[in-house]
């Protein structure tokens, strides 16, 4: 009878959680998009032909998160093209981990949902898969949060020899197993939607902004900050407080002449 209780008490929770996960938005079309793209750019070698099926396949059917990130990170249908065509090994070792976003989509709503528990006035913002050119894992626009699953999806296995020098540190990021922690990753940039603003030129406000999501994903997720170890095995201490010391007081000053 106690085990059945138990089960009962689990099957209401589940149900409560489901459908907390039906307020979130989670959007993976262009994932979808970019490998039909793909598929038909990798069997020409015509420039044109390639443009047309990047475009008429992907970029013009782009959701709002696609367009979003391809305007804060700067993307062109030149350097997908590039992309693709130069790293045909990686693309092929991070597709089927690409494919996989739908499965975690009631886990980030979940955690969304736990988010909300510690955080009632959350408001909603949709959370959208996109496909880059390597210049983000997850960023925020407008509301919205946009992962670049190419990056954040990516595993120990994802194939990184036919990089050139500047993408070094994706070798090291990949290596970690970004995929393991989607859940955190989209959770922390969720809680950025929040913020008043994401827009800082300290080391100071970014560590305070950072540092909330980060705090934020932990008590949410109920998992260790993913980036906090090797952060602090990189870092210079002393230089560290230096420039946190200036800034406070830098700040300090200007609020003793408002």
């Amino acid at each position: 009878m106690r085990n059945l209780s138990l089960l009962i008490c689990l099957l209401i929770a589940v149900q409560s959680l489901q459908a907390q996960v039906k307020l979130e938005t989670v959007v993976s079309t262009d994932i979808k998009n970019f490998w039909r793209a793909y598929d038909k750019i990798t069997t020409t070698k015509d420039s044109n032909l390639q443009y047309t099926y990047l475009n008429e396949l992907f970029i013009d059917k782009g959701t709002p998160g696609l367009k979003a990130m391809m305007q804060v990170r700067d993307y062109t249908p030149k350097q997908y093209i590039n992309a693709i065509n130069r790293y045909p090994l990686f693309w092929k070792s991070v597709r089927q981990n690409t494919l996989k976003a739908d499965d975690f989509a009631a886990d980030i709503a979940i955690g969304i949902s736990k988010l909300k528990r510690l955080y009632p006035q959350l408001k909603p913002a949709p959370v959208y898969f996109t496909m880059g050119v390597f210049r983000s894992g997850g960023t925020v626009s407008e509301g919205s949060v946009l992962i670049g699953s190419e990056i954040s999806m990516a595993d120990e296995r994802t194939v990184t020899s036919e990089f050139p020098d500047e993408f070094k540190n994706l070798n090291n990021f990949f290596k970690t197993n970004p995929i393991k922690t989607l859940v955190f990753t989209n959770v922390h940039e969720y809680v950025h939607t929040q913020q008043k603003s994401t827009e800082v030129n300290t080391l100071l406000g970014q560590s305070i902004m950072e540092g909330a999501a980060e705090f934020m994903a932990v008590k949410s997720t109920g998992q260790h900050s993913p980036t906090f170890a090797k952060f602090i095995n990189s870092i210079d201490n002393n230089r560290l407080k230096q420039v946190f010391t200036q800034q406070l007081l830098n700040r300090l000053r200007l609020l003793a002449l408002q």
